[in-house]
This record gives C-alpha cells, sequence and structure tokens, in this order.
C-alpha cells in the first residue's frame, strides 16, 4: 500500500519545540509512539521521532494533531509547507534575482522534483502557488509530448527537463524525448527524421486512444 504521505509529496514534518521532554510526554499521551532520536552535530539541538499511523487516522487528523501540540507548547500561528516548498523558501534567501529553482527530494525508495520561482520578489508573498510550476499542470487531462535537440540554444534540454518533471509531480500523461541535432534552435523547421517519427508516434497513439484510427493505423 503506498503511503498517503508519499501522495502527497511529504516526506516529515518537522516542529521545532522549546522544551523536547514535555513534547514526547505529550506525543505519548495522545498515543503516539515516540522513538529516541539524536543530537545534531555542531548545533545544540536534538529530536525525538513521531510515528503514527496515517491509513488509521488519515493525514488532516493528524495534521490536527501536530497542529494543537505545537499550540500547547506555545506556538500561536502554525502553517504546514510541503519540504520541498521549505526547502525552496530556505534557498530563496541567498538569491539576488528571479530563477527557477528545482528542488530534488531523494531518499526512501522514491524521488520527487519540484521547480519553483523563486527571487526578491517572492519572498514574504503568502500564496505561493503560483510559483510552482507544477500547479500549471494540476488536473490536466491532456497528453504532452515534449522534444528537445541537443543543439537548441534558446530552449536547452534542462529547461525542458524542468517542465517534464513538473508534469511528473501531477502524474500527467507526457512523452519526452532529447533528439541529437546540430542544427540550433532551427532544427524543427528542417529536415529531422527523428522529430518527424516521434511527432507521427505521438499523434497516431493520441488518434487510437480516441478511438479515430485503428492499431497500426497511420493518421
Amino acid at each position: 500500500m503506498t503511503d498517503p504521505a508519499r501522495l502527497i509529496g511529504l516526506d516529515h514534518v518537522v516542529i521545532a519545540v522549546s522544551d523536547l521532554e514535555r513534547a514526547i510526554a505529550d506525543y505519548c499521551a495522545l498515543g503516539f509512539t515516540v522513538e529516541p532520536g539524536g543530537s545534531h552535530p555542531g548545533r545544540t539541538s536534538h529530536n525525538a521521532l513521531v510515528a503514527f499511523n496515517l491509513a488509521r487516522s488519515g493525514f488532516t487528523a493528524a495534521q490536527d494533531v501536530l497542529e494543537a501540540i505545537a499550540r500547547r507548547v506555545g506556538f500561536r500561528d502554525v502553517a504546514f509547507v510541503y519540504e520541498p516548498i521549505a526547502a525552496a523558501h530556505h534557498y530563496e534567501q541567498t538569491v539576488q534575482h528571479e530563477e527557477l529553482a528545482m528542488i530534488a527530494d531523494i531518499g526512501g525508495g522514491t524521488s520527487d522534483f519540484s521547480i519553483v520561482r523563486v527571487g526578491p520578489r517572492q519572498r514574504g508573498k503568502a500564496d505561493r502557488a503560483g510559483d510552482v510550476l507544477a500547479n500549471a499542470f494540476k488536473g490536466t487531462r491532456t497528453r504532452f509530448c515534449v522534444v528537445s535537440f541537443t543543439s537548441d540554444w534558446l530552449y536547452p534540454t534542462r529547461e525542458s527537463r524542468e517542465i517534464v518533471h513538473a508534469l511528473n509531480a501531477v502524474a500527467a500523461n507526457v512523452s519526452f524525448v532529447e533528439i541529437e541535432s546540430n542544427k540550433g534552435h532551427d532544427a524543427f523547421l528542417l529536415e529531422e527524421p527523428e522529430f518527424f517519427a516521434t511527432i507521427r508516434g505521438f499523434i497516431n497513439a493520441a488518434a487510437v486512444k480516441h478511438g479515430l484510427a485503428r492499431p497500426g493505423e497511420q493518421v
């Protein structure tokens, strides 16, 4: 069974508390399992690991409990942020101009990638939904085919990959191919057999999918 936390892109929740022993006691009193953590190298902080059954309580219920505990130990304003977004916020404090940052979260058997717009003008905005590229594709039913050429200087492959990562993040139907070419940005206008074959295959597959052609039939 897939971990519900993985489905929403959340790896783990971190809550900073001034009294760790009291927080541990609160969690235990609420029925959670608390495992000993450790100290952080080079710092005076240390932690504990709290485990709870998401399948039983549901993520929203678990978040409500975490918020209640945070308020109980003295926090007045509590907000939950997905880990990649929190990492983007941290990185944003160091940039001097607007840029697109790809945040990679690798571990636990999965790899998650988020494309986030960061910059001085974005700092402090309450709503950052518009800065997350994947949100532009959320709920889409469109089939995508992304093609890049190795010599395209205007739209390099790395930017195409950012779009593909954003589409993957919302489970969109996307195909991607990088074509070796020395024709630069105008390669798609010139004779490129692999490009033509890719587009032809994509269109034919879409036609079959929608009942406009039979398998093996060329459109």
